[in-house]
């Protein structure tokens, strides 16, 4: 079986920010993957107890007004476990909606939330995408 190529774009790097900070990833435009050929891999690195990770997935027509999307199997916020005092690891995968391709414009949020967000509790964000037209390969 050929494998197509899977693109993956650095959203948001691994990194930390004050308590309660949205950070907003870089805007995909939606004629760069297939729709329903789109994940979005959050992934968090907490230390500090109490301290955890929310993910929002967000479609724009103009790059200035998001609105958080959803589908009826996932919520519109994904949190992660706490940190205990020790590095707690969460990787997350988020199924976009087939129908948020109708948006020009997706992007990730994180927030770092809880306590006093340390330098040590990250968060970030990548887009695993198929771009159009690459799942012919396989089929």
């Amino acid at each position: 079986m050929a494998i197509s190529k899977r693109d993956a774009i650095t959203a948001i790097t691994l990194a930390t920010s004050a308590n309660g900070t949205v950070v907003a990833g870089s805007n995909l435009s939606a004629e760069q993957f297939t729709a329903g050929g789109l994940i979005i891999e959050c992934r968090a690195k907490i230390t500090t107890a109490s301290v955890v990770a929310t993910f929002v997935v967000q479609g724009s027509v103009d790059g200035t007004n998001w609105i958080d999307l959803k589908s009826l199997e996932n919520p519109t916020v994904v949190s992660t476990a706490a940190g205990t005092g020790t590095e707690v690891i969460t990787n997350i995968g988020l199924m976009v909606p087939t129908n948020a391709s109708v948006y020009p414009l997706i992007r990730c949020t994180a927030t770092l939330s809880g306590a006093g967000t340390a330098a040590a509790d990250k968060a970030g964000v990548n887009y695993r995408f198929v771009q159009p037209g690459g799942l012919a390969a396989v089929q």
